[in-house]
């Protein structure tokens, strides 16, 4: 060997094939794999290892892993071979737990075409040699097997993967199959903290994601025990309007925080409630004296109403956060209905104060602006980015931007699921 170092240590005693070319031999180190994988530590103990199994001779290889896949699929694992010594009864040279398995099926990869993914760099392409790509779609997803078998090892010795560099949606199925190979061999942590480094190139993309695609991201936060994704994501769904359909809900059951879900929720609907009775109670008439407040008032209290029950607001209709951000709109003196109740009340105003309509209006619009500001301070709260990440992804117009969902919703590290677990 040219040097010491991965895919192939001089001094390792665990040889990995990943396939039948040479360039996916890997040598490494039983104490490494072990101190990471429970898989392996449990594979590697001689309380499952035969003295006849160890490999004889002058070699230091102690274990054979060979990468074999299904018949017909691309569902792979690592089957520890025996020594060529040993063969057990059937003949079939494998391990007796994985005896059921079909003979080794590997993706010896035969086109000219250049590498699959361009911006994933293995060892073979690190060393200047070109890997083909697979000619197949089962091929395909062996190839990408091999690959994150590759990678996954490279991150027990500190070795980023090399994922796309180009977006999240690019890096994402590479993401995915890479995930799911650690969680194979129980050794997540190492790769799941160089996947979550990659992910901050695209903070802009993963933010939107964790605004949109709820499960997909939650999901990918708890494999990754990432709490600032679990955070956006879950304080994004939570003030979700389809948290209403109790249907949507039962998807997040099988990640095991459907509990977390709920009772968020309720707590998020029940802030919006109580927001709103404020409205009714705290927009009050201030001064008796002052003959426009009560008509103002009243007018504020059936538009504020009459909104709540077509579905904004607490009701979760879709924009219903433009209730919210609008709040100073609902006796907004530009909007058409509010000039016409205006232009109804200047003339009872004059009579009792005996002055002009311009100054009737003058004062009415002052008094409208003074409980615009109340409703505002009232509702400030829930205008809070606790979630925060969509401001600097762009609106086509403002009343888009303005009936997103609320992002109050706090999530804190004490409702991080893993955190029971730890």
């Amino acid at each position: 060997m040219a040097k010491n170092a991965f895919p192939r240590f001089r001094d390792g005693d665990v040889q990995i094939r990943l396939s039948n070319e040479d360039e996916n031999v890997l040598v490494l180190h039983s104490f490494v794999l072990g101190l990471h994988s429970t898989f392996f530590k449990a594979s590697l103990s001689e309380r499952w290892t035969n003295s006849e199994e160890l490999i004889s001779g002058s070699s230091k290889i102690k274990w054979r892993y060979e990468l074999r896949f299904e018949k017909g699929n691309a569902d792979g694992i690592l089957v520890r071979q025996v020594s060529p010594h040993w063969v057990c009864e059937s003949g079939c040279g494998i391990h007796m737990l994985t005896m059921n398995l079909p003979q080794p099926v590997h993706s010896s990869v035969s086109s000219s075409t250049t590498v699959l993914h361009p911006n994933t760099e293995s060892s073979a392409s690190r060393s200047g040699k070109r890997r083909k790509a697979p000619a197949t779609p089962t091929s395909e997803q062996r190839y990408n097997i091999i690959v994150a078998h590759e990678q996954l090892f490279g991150s027990l010795y500190h070795l980023p993967p090399s994922l796309p560099m180009t977006s999240f949606a690019d890096a994402s199925p590479l993401i995915d199959t890479l995930l799911a190979t650690a969680d194979m061999y129980n050794c997540t942590s190492p790769v799941a903290m160089q996947i979550e480094r990659h992910l901050h190139r695209f903070s802009s993309e993963v933010f939107a994601a964790c605004a949109s695609d709820f499960f997909k991201m939650i999901s990918l936060s708890m494999k990754l025990k990432s709490g600032w994704m679990f955070k956006k994501s879950m304080g994004h769904l939570i003030a979700s309007h389809e948290m209403k359909n109790l249907v949507y809900r039962t998807r997040f059951e099988s990640l095991g925080i459907r509990g977390l879900i709920d009772a968020k929720h309720a707590a998020f609907v029940s802030l919006l409630r109580d927001t709103e009775l404020r409205l009714f109670l705290e927009v009050n008439a201030e001064s008796s004296d002052d003959f426009c407040d009560v008509p103002i008032v009243s007018y504020f209290r059936n538009r504020l109403s009459r909104k709540i029950n077509e579905g904004q607001g607490s009701g979760l209709a879709d924009g219903y956060a433009k209730l919210y951000r609008c709040m100073g709109l609902l006796v907004n003196r530009h909007e058409e209905e509010t000039e016409e109740f205006i232009q109804n009340c200047i003339p009872l105003y004059q009579s009792p104060c005996s002055t002009s309509k311009e100054a009737s209006r003058r004062h009415f619009e002052r008094r409208i602006k003074h409980y615009s500001k109340v409703a505002e301070t009232i509702v400030q709260p829930l205008l809070e980015e606790k979630a925060a990440g969509l401001m600097d992804l762009g609106y086509e117009n403002y009343m888009d931007m303005v009936s997103r969902p609320l992002s109050c919703v706090e999530i804190t590290d004490a409702d991080l699921p893993w955190k029971d677990k730890a």
